[in-house]
């Protein structure tokens, strides 16, 4: 049996809402990491803090918002299975609008940090970020434009479904681009800075365990964006679920960097022996860097990587087992 439109958004809300459930473990943990450090007497890293309140806020906002949409389709509209489905096509709804600005606010927002660590682990080198910054600009114009026309959207306007469908498959390729752009050019940083001081070629077991960590959390964000495009460019029934996931997912990625840091979690097995550690790979993966703070610190045996800016000070030992 195919799947219908009526149960692809039934099946839409479950999708984001155990993955809003996760987010809120993550974003809890994330935000105990950035707070945790004020008995200590140590500077709050108010850039972290504020997005990481901000993306709870809008990402809160975007499941609230869908949770009435599927009161208002299921109970409220659900005299018949057409009235049901009317209700979801209804999307010039005001509940749909708002859900469609919070949806874009939510993506600027993570394609904002994103393209902010890239400017700072670059060594605040603007020219570096200038594509990132293009593709952005382009995402919050398709994403406006989109909107607008969803609110304008009244069934003798049909014929501009067309229009906004293409504003929003630009807008996800922009999205996508500043993110493959960004992750690609910070990891490529830090593989750099890793080369240049062990003197060997790349290897699993030599790249650095912040490295493995912000590309494996950035995947998420990536995997869901091109299943999402994908659908649209396939008319697929599953647009508005990709489309749903991908607001907990931003919220997921950003906080799973700061938590899986602190905890040092990694899919792949922790690096043995020998090991060197940049003092701005932490502080730029936690938001800041700070330049009075030297570079490097290697030690054969016992390796400390402090950075001010970061929510808590890193100690690794050979065996890497153990965080502060």
């Amino acid at each position: 049996m195919a799947l219908t439109t009526v149960s692809a958004s039934l099946a839409s809300i479950c999708f984001e809402s155990a993955l809003f459930g996760i987010f809120l473990i993550i974003s809890m943990i994330s935000m105990i990491i950035l707070l945790g450090h004020w008995g200590r007497k140590q500077p709050v890293n108010k850039v972290m803090v504020t997005t990481s309140a901000a993306l709870f806020l809008l990402i809160t906002t975007h499941w609230a918002l869908s949770i009435a949409r599927v009161f208002g389709a299921f109970i409220y509209s659900a005299d018949n299975h057409q009235g049901t489905l009317l209700y979801i096509l209804t999307i010039e709804d005001p509940t749909y609008v708002a859900r469609s600005l919070v949806f874009v606010a939510i993506c600027s927002l993570g394609d904002a940090i994103l393209i902010y660590r890239l400017y700072i682990v670059w060594g605040r080198n603007i020219w570096v970020c200038i594509p990132s910054i293009i593709c952005y600009m382009g995402y919050i114009a398709s994403g406006i434009a989109a909107s607008v026309l969803v609110a304008q959207f009244t069934p003798a306007k049909s014929s501009s479904l067309p229009k906004i469908t293409r504003w929003i498959q630009g807008g996800g390729i922009a999205s996508l681009v500043t993110n493959i752009y960004s992750t690609t050019m910070i990891a490529f940083h830090i593989w750099q800075s890793q080369r240049r001081f062990t003197g060997t070629d790349l290897s699993q077991n030599r790249v650095s365990r912040a490295l493995r960590i912000f590309i494996e959390s950035a995947l998420l964000y990536t995997t869901a964006t091109t299943v999402s495009i994908g659908c649209q460019f396939g008319n697929s029934v599953w647009v508005g679920p990709s489309l749903d996931v991908i607001s907990p997912i931003v919220g997921i990625s950003f906080s799973l960097i700061l938590v899986r840091l602190r905890l040092g979690i990694s899919i792949f097995a922790a690096p043995t022996g020998f090991s060197v550690g940049d003092s701005s790979t932490m502080g730029v993966l936690h938001g800041r860097s700070n330049d009075s703070m030297p570079r490097l610190a290697i030690q054969m045996q016992h390796m400390v990587t402090r950075d001010h800016d970061c929510p808590q000070a890193f100690e690794k030992k050979q065996n890497f087992d153990t965080y502060s």
